[in-house]
């Protein structure tokens, strides 16, 4: 595995990348720290490999966590406990979640047919973060789905993803939370990139990933919902 050698930050996407602005950031703050479990999604070469990091990076608190990627950041988080997979190595390993009962997170980076049921378990029993190439920019439950084969149990699991960010050309273009309408999960978005560095903003999460959020972290479940409120007003 290649050792990566430098963290990246979330406020550094905005302040220097400019990947979203202000007003983004503090939204994707406060998911992370109220354990959401987020699918990054976006063609090849488009920026979610290294927006999956940085929302990892973001994370405050230092819970066991899984990481299955090419690379290593291990190095990177000497006071968290991470494991580490290769991720070419998975499919020869014959791993289940059983295997990893002590973790309570997952980082995925790249999702894959080999572990995207690893990383749905953990969104159902603890909390995980994904990044998924995609060949479109508008169907990441979709593709999903098609990593998932005819295995109908799993796709119904696909509700356990709380919210997908969608990632184009280095910019994150939606942010969308999973809800299930007749029978299917789709993705109803509550921030959308309209250019420039400007959003528009929806005051439509759902009640019961509100509460969700505040049972894991009350005061930034609360700042999620005012901040919504606010940009909404102002959108």
């Amino acid at each position: 595995m290649k050792q990566i050698h430098q963290r990246q930050f979330l406020h550094n996407m905005y302040f220097y990348n400019r990947m979203f602005n202000f007003e983004v950031y503090t939204l994707l703050q406060s998911m992370i720290n109220c354990n959401s479990s987020i699918l990054v999604h976006g063609r090849k070469g488009s920026g979610g490999d290294e927006l999956l990091k940085t929302l990892f990076d973001a994370k405050s608190n230092s819970v066991s966590t899984l990481y299955l990627g090419p690379d290593s950041i291990k190095g990177l988080y000497p006071r968290r406990k991470i494991m580490e997979i290769n991720s070419s190595n998975i499919e020869a390993m014959n791993v289940s979640p059983l295997d990893f009962g002590d973790s309570t997170a997952a980082v995925v980076n790249g999702l894959t047919a080999s572990n995207i049921e690893l990383f749905l378990s953990m969104c159902s029993t603890g909390h995980g973060l994904a990044s998924l190439e995609g060949e479109t920019i508008n169907f990441a439950l979709d593709e999903a789905a098609e990593l998932l084969g005819n295995n109908l149990r799993s796709k119904e699991s696909i509700g356990a993803i709380d919210y997908v960010l969608t990632v184009e050309a280095h910019k994150l273009v939606s942010i969308s939370e999973v809800i299930s309408l007749e029978g299917k999960h789709i993705l109803q978005p509550f921030a959308e990139f309209v250019g420039g560095n400007e959003y528009s903003f929806y005051s439509c999460v759902s009640a019961s990933k509100i509460e969700k959020m505040r049972l894991e972290n009350f005061e930034e479940a609360e700042r999620f919902v005012q901040s919504i409120k606010t940009y909404s007003s102002n959108s």
